[in-house]
């Protein structure tokens, strides 16, 4: 998807239109992107278009194999792939933006989920991403003691009655094990993954200087 604009022109034309993304252009993601990888995405694709879509395919396709294709040249030109497998699609790299995939992914079904609820599904939204940047920025534990501090939070300010913890309707009981269980898998996921890029990066940075 190298223009959204498009996307919309056609949906605004009554067009139905079939597509693929990177997780890598998602926009609430770039900011967590260049952190796992150091390269800074320009192109990327706001989540209001990508919140039209009426069904979304998760493409797990394993590191291994996506550089195989690379190789291969069945995604970029020969030239250009070498270069990418060098710089962006480094194996760390495709580990880390692969389980930042089942993340977003994760995210979805439950925002998804929260929709059939509640009207304030954004809030939702916000909250599992504020659990991934602080797994990914600041290690496991503090995304973990975000994700129970988000869940009380949300119960004290949002659910009826207001700035209190009571629960007056049972089903945010069920919302609220959702979204502590969501969390706290995508913090360890996140946090796996940051720290495997980390093991992987460094494994490559002393093979290139082995090879030296």
């Amino acid at each position: 998807m190298k223009r959204w604009q498009d996307v919309q022109e056609l949906l605004d034309a009554g067009i139905d239109v079939y597509t693929t993304v990177n997780v890598q252009h998602l926009e609430s993601l770039n900011d967590i992107v260049g952190r796992i990888t150091s390269i800074r995405v320009w192109e990327t694709v706001p989540n209001r278009v990508f919140d039209l879509a009426d069904e979304v395919t998760l493409v797990n396709l394993p590191p291994e194999e996506l550089l195989d294709r690379l190789r291969e040249g069945k995604v970029y030109l020969p030239q250009q792939a070498e270069h990418t497998v060098r710089n962006f699609f480094r194996k760390g790299n495709l580990i880390a933006l692969r389980e930042l995939a089942l993340g977003a992914g994760i995210t979805l079904v439950a925002d998804m989920l929260a929709a059939r609820q509640f009207a304030i599904t954004n809030l939702v939204m916000l909250y599992l991403l504020g659990v991934i940047f602080a797994a990914v920025r600041l290690g496991r534990g503090p995304g973990v003691m975000l994700s129970f501090l988000s869940v009380a939070a949300f119960d004290f300010f949002f659910v009826p009655p207001e700035l209190s913890f009571s629960v007056a309707d049972t089903q945010y009981l069920l919302t609220f094990i959702v979204m502590l269980l969501t969390s706290l898998t995508i913090s360890h996921l996140t946090s796996s993954l940051r720290r495997e890029a980390r093991i992987t990066s460094q494994r490559e940075r002393r093979t290139g200087a082995m090879s030296r």
